[in-house]
């Protein structure tokens, strides 16, 4: 376990040194990282109401199985969680999950539960709209706001994770973090796609 926490202060230093520059918001920029901070928790807010709401349990019941047994062991999960097919990174919030669910008031109430397991997506997903604006907002502000505003409001992006719990969106906002770390610093962003 001091291990892992090792590990995570690294990861959490080297984050930070390299997001230092990137997450300042210039003046010019203020009024644009305002309304993208709004539009985003607005989609956070929405996608998280329409989760607890939709109940589904085609692949989110798959998504409960594995969170709780995560518990069992966490390290060696492929040998024991039956036909775990995620990445190690998605682990770590299945574990959280996992955890959650294991509260009766959360497990046992089924739009907690749905909120549960559908909040990391719902999470990357809502990220993945401030991802887009420095995007594409990069040499346009207000394309970039159009374009985060589209995936905001996108109804196949809100049913993909508000309502299926799909992990696509953890994806999504990897991918789009990659994008904008290539256009920054290759050797930085190639090395941490490999790494993920």
């Amino acid at each position: 376990m001091e291990y892992i926490k090792k590990l995570g202060e690294k990861a959490r230093k080297l984050i930070r040194r390299y997001n230092e520059k990137d997450f300042r918001v210039s003046r010019e920029e203020f009024p644009y990282g305002k309304a993208v901070a709004l539009l985003t928790a607005f989609a956070f807010l929405l996608r998280m109401f329409i989760a607890g709401n939709y109940i589904s349990s085609f692949d989110t019941e798959w998504n409960i199985m594995w969170a709780v047994q995560l518990g069992d062991g966490f390290f060696n999960a492929h040998s024991h969680v039956y036909e775990l097919d995620y990445p190690p990174l998605y682990f770590y919030p299945l574990w959280i999950v996992g955890r959650l669910i294991d509260k009766p008031w959360i497990g046992n109430y089924a739009p907690f539960r749905m909120m549960a397991i559908k909040f990391f997506p719902c999470l990357s997903d809502s990220l993945t709209i401030a991802a887009i604006w420095r995007l594409a907002g990069k040499r346009n502000k207000p394309l970039g706001l159009l374009a985060a505003g589209i995936w905001a409001l996108n109804p196949a992006c809100i049913v993909n994770c508000a309502c299926w719990g799909q992990t696509d969106c953890v994806l999504m906002l990897l991918a789009a973090l990659l994008m904008r770390g290539l256009g920054e610093k290759p050797g930085v962003a190639g090395g941490a796609s490999l790494g993920g």
